[in-house]
């Protein structure tokens, strides 16, 4: 188990740096990588990703990893909202936005101010 936390935590690095670089495929195939030695992704590993495609522009696929997250039973945090949140703001989604925002409260999970904020940014757009 030791050797697949190392995997998990040196995958999620690299997903990370990935993402600082805008190479979202490339991150998106280590996460399918990760998978394939049987590393099960936490919500860290996957907010990297989603992270990833929201720094390249694409919410679509950062929004496609929530509902992943979802169908998979990985527990989704605030962190994981406000990344696909700040994805759908960038692209003026503001009905995304406000979906998001609905899903997070309806999840117990407080709403934060960068949320509230893009929300705003997006309808303005």
């Amino acid at each position: 188990a030791s050797a697949l936390a190392s995997g998990l935590v040196e995958g999620t690095s690299e997903i990370a740096a990935l993402g600082r670089r805008r190479q979202w495929q490339e991150a998106l195939t280590l996460l399918r990588e990760l998978e394939g030695r049987s590393v099960e992704p936490t919500a860290v590993t996957y907010t990297a990703a989603m992270g990833a495609c929201e720094k390249a522009g694409e919410w679509q696929a950062a929004l496609a990893l929530l509902v992943e997250m979802q169908g998979r039973g990985v527990e989704i945090n605030m962190v994981s909202y406000n990344v696909v949140t700040s994805a759908c703001a960038q692209a003026g989604l503001g009905d995304g936005v406000q979906q998001l925002l609905r899903e997070a409260r309806g999840a117990f999970l407080e709403v934060s101010i960068k949320a509230q904020n893009m929300l705003i940014s997006a309808h303005a757009r």
